[in-house]
């Protein structure tokens, strides 16, 4: 019996403020066994609808997939190319649109297309669902928030039993943090050395005149006198 599995295609039609609004997919082969990569293709017909901006995110379970490749065809109107995001793309979910008409709405010249590559690693139903998170919901042309809890789209893989899937991918542990080394010590600042300390002198007392010293100058005094 072949292990091979048809994927089926469900197309969901969303109603919109301006016009019937809808997002199809389709895949690039009729069906899929495990270790094949899987390319869809999504396709959003706004049909005359006006928008500022268009956003999508589809989920799935990382145990079945990984994510390859995400790639969008920018949108024009009246031949200006609107912005485009970034497509991430992840363990267990991968982005559809992410474009920016501008400030005020505008009507693409043609429907928003995208293409993303998943590689199924095992066997069984691969369901990819519209994220809701809040931040990563789909917006388009006037669709928000949730879409419904029921797949956007799913691919049944078969079994192979020729292919062995990667080990899961181990993240390396986080380096360990920097220890800033502490700031250096302030400069010592010598200060100015005092003078050494000198006592003052006691002042020396004269002597007292001796009687014979005072006797002797009256004498000299006498004479001088005695002269005049």
């Amino acid at each position: 019996m072949n292990n091979r599995f048809f994927a089926y295609l469900t197309a969901l039609v969303i109603s919109s403020t301006a016009e019937a609004t809808t997002i199809s997919f389709s895949t690039d082969q009729p069906s899929y066994i495990a270790g094949d990569t899987i390319t869809l293709t999504i396709t959003g017909d706004a049909t005359g609808a006006a928008t500022d901006g268009i956003y999508g995110r589809l989920l799935y379970d990382p145990a079945v997939a990984d994510s390859i490749s995400a790639a969008q065809i920018p949108l024009t109107s009246d031949g200006i190319p609107w912005v485009d995001g970034v497509m991430s793309y992840g363990d267990g979910y991968v982005d559809v649109w992410n474009q920016i008409a501008g400030l005020d709405p505008l009507a693409p010249d043609g429907p928003a297309v995208s293409t993303v590559q998943i590689l199924a690693t095992h066997a069984g139903p691969l369901d990819l669902r519209w994220s809701q998170q809040l931040g990563y919901e789909l917006y388009f042309f006037g669709t928000t928030g949730a879409v419904g809890s029921d797949p956007a789209f799913s691919v049944e893989v078969g079994e192979n039993p020729n292919y062995t899937p990667p080990p899961p991918v181990v993240e390396p542990p986080p380096p360990p943090p920097v220890v800033e080394p502490p700031p250096p010590p302030p400069p010592v600042v010598e200060l100015p050395s005092e003078p050494p300390y000198v006592s003052p002198t006691e002042p020396v007392a004269a002597p007292e005149p001796s009687a014979a010293l005072i006797f002797s100058i009256g004498l000299v005094l006498a004479a001088a006198a005695v002269r005049r």
